[in-house]
């Protein structure tokens, strides 16, 4: 069996989900633990070319920053292709919306906690139950019994979609929220070898994996020091490469993460090429039939009461308006944008037009002004006065200091710009990166431990 890993060998400088191992946010002890699970077979890449991929293949998908080809995606899902989709803020929703799992926001109150962070809620495998008896826990989440995770998300699926729950919250008040799940993918009909009817040779129907996790941090470097996370990685691609039903599979498997470039499309999109095909088809035959026909009577008579309902609705709206008086300009309501205060700030950075670079400087003079609180440091204090601060008294490990120092480089680039009218392009997923860094950090810092670490 041979692992191909496709990673962004050329990551942002803030070292987030990289292959280096000179940052606590990078996937290296993930790596590690893959070379060990797999030997000599690993491969280490920068792209993911769909059109490389076969349906033996798996991919192990962690915080995309750019919307995933779904199309390509979903066409080598029903060809019997894997996927693991890690993510919490990033880009990936849209192929989870395919597939109508969306995500959901955690709210406080986790039952159980690492160091009593709220932010960092622990996940447990859930039991699944068939016909009243217990089945026991999916196939990753063996060996698992606790599951580190940093500002996760929840997932949210209608009751009509048959997924298989693999993790979950457990919450103090409520049910607990659902964490992790996998899906089969494929066409109607089971999965497998079909041994024919009568004279009918016997065919191979395929069907792909789903598995979907809320969070992309349990395999940063700080998260799989613990056995749980490092158990599931293993757990994780096991089930991304194992053996079908159909037969065996004998497949790579990719790993991308954050920002890595996608190229050409697996299998020229021939599921979704074909499905068009068969809907222009149809509405040929459709146009065809009403040529040669007419409208069908029941057709005709719905459209014909449609069209009175909605001139009738016309008439009374038109006739019953009545002349409004604009009121004079002193007298109208002042717009939210224009007040000051709290409400009037927060209209402003709400709002579709604003900047986000006006974001990065609202999260930059809240991680200023609360450090400057914990620190106990005058509210002069410079950025260069904080770092030095907490390298002095040791307040935080040399890796985590060092990203909160190109924090503040990133921060700063993003108020020069502003200062100087210089364009620059900040996406969404990058305030929700710094976003959730900023919270982390704090959060370190409030914990009360002799030292704080990286988690």
């Amino acid at each position: 069996m041979l692992l191909a890993i496709s990673v962004n060998l050329h990551a942002e400088p803030n070292g987030d989900f990289s292959f280096s191992p000179d940052h606590w946010r990078s996937i290296s002890a993930f790596v590690n633990v893959a070379r060990d699970h797999l030997g000599p077979q690993l491969q280490l890449r920068e792209r993911l070319d769909w059109s490389e991929l076969g349906p033996e293949d798996g991919i192990l998908i962690l915080h995309p920053t750019e919307p995933l080809r779904v199309e390509s995606a979903t066409a080598f899902l029903r060809d019997g292709g894997r996927i693991a989709l890690l993510d919490d803020f990033g880009a990936g929703d849209q192929l989870l919306e395919r597939f109508r799992i969306q995500r959901r926001t955690i709210p406080t109150g986790a039952k159980f906690t690492l160091r009593n962070n709220p932010d960092l809620p622990i996940a447990i495998p859930t039991s699944n139950w068939v016909a009243g008896l217990e089945r026991g826990r999916h196939p990753v989440a063996q060996g698992v019994e606790q599951l580190a995770t940093n500002h996760p998300t929840g997932l949210v699926t209608p009751g009509d979609f048959e997924v298989t729950p693999v993790f979950n919250i457990p919450m103090l008040d409520g049910a607990p929220i659902l964490f992790g799940l996998t899906g089969v993918i494929g066409e109607s009909g089971a999965c497998g070898l079909n041994t024919g009817v009568g004279n009918q040779s016997p065919s191979v129907k395929r069907c792909g994996r789903l598995f979907a996790l809320g969070d992309p941090s349990v395999f940063i470097n700080a998260m799989m020091r613990f056995p749980g996370n490092r158990q599931f990685a293993i757990g994780l691609m096991d089930y991304l490469l194992e053996d079908d039903s159909w037969g065996s599979r004998d497949g790579d498997l990719f790993v991308v993460s954050h920002r890595f470039v996608q190229m050409g499309q697996y299998g020229n999109d021939n599921y979704f090429s074909g499905a068009l095909e068969r809907r222009r088809q149809d509405l040929d035959e459709l146009l065809s039939e009403i040529r040669n026909n007419g409208l069908p009577s029941v057709l005709a008579a719905l459209l014909a009461g449609l069209a009175a309902l909605a001139a009738a609705l016309w008439a009374h709206r038109s006739s019953g308006r009545l002349y409004r008086r604009a009121p004079p300009s002193f007298a109208r309501e002042t717009p939210l944008v224009a007040q000051g205060g709290t409400a009037g700030r927060a209209a402003v950075l709400s709002a579709p037009t604003t900047h986000r670079a006006l974001l990065v400087l609202e999260l930059k003079a809240a991680l200023e002004e609360r450090l400057r609180e914990l620190l106990r440091l005058p509210t002069s204090a410079s950025t260069d006065a904080i770092l030095a601060t907490i390298r002095r008294d040791e307040l935080l490990e040399e890796k985590i200091a060092v990203d909160l120092s190109e924090l503040f480089v990133e921060m700063n680039k993003a108020e020069h710009a502003v200062l100087h009218s210089d364009r620059i392009r900040i996406s969404t997923g990058t305030i929700e990166t710094m976003k959730s860094r900023v919270e982390c950090i704090i959060s370190l810092l409030t914990t009360p431990s002799p030292r704080n670490h990286s988690s």
